[in-house]
């Protein structure tokens, strides 16, 4: 399950950057413009050192065929259009939640009209037995990933904990 925030669940009066609002808004029911949640100068890397678990980088294509993505020495393409779902976690803050992981389907081209981005990943968890994973894109954008099927407690409290630490939650 990969947990994005909701659009409606972005204050105007909180940390997060405006454009990044009207962004998710305006973008919602596309999965080439569901974006992460930005933010600006909250992340301190030494802050989440001890709960470093992985780092990796991949190439996303945006192409009129769909999205490609290239990680690990395969070229994968990715699904569109997820099925997402509304979850208000407090009065403040509420998720998209997809509950189905996109299988991508691994292929061996890309076609030849595109744009791409560098994405540099890496991953944190609390400890390692934790079931939520926050995932970090290029230094300023998160989600968080689990593999649990519904938002259990354990999932709500590390949820917690981790927008906590990052200032998003009071």
């Amino acid at each position: 399950m990969i947990i994005y925030f909701d659009n409606n669940g972005i204050n105007d009066n909180s940390d997060f950057i405006n454009d990044t609002k009207n962004n998710i808004k305006n973008n919602i029911n596309s999965i080439k413009n569901i974006n992460p949640i930005r933010i600006k100068n909250i992340v301190n890397d030494k802050m989440l050192e001890q709960y470093f678990q992985t780092k990796y980088d991949i190439l996303q294509f945006d192409t009129d065929e769909g999205i490609f993505e290239i990680a690990n020495d395969k070229i994968y393409k990715i699904p569109e259009k997820p099925k997402l779902e509304h979850y208000q976690f407090s009065n403040e803050i509420s998720f998209m939640i997809q509950k189905e992981n996109s299988t991508k389907k691994e292929i061996y081209y890309i076609p030849l009209q595109y744009t791409y981005i560098k994405k540099n990943i890496k991953k944190y968890k609390l400890h390692p037995s934790s079931l939520l994973t926050l995932v970090l894109v290029n230094d300023n954008e998160i989600y968080f990933e689990t593999p649990e099927l519904e938002i259990t407690e354990s999932v709500k409290e590390d949820l917690i904990t981790f927008l906590s630490m990052l200032k998003l939650y009071k």
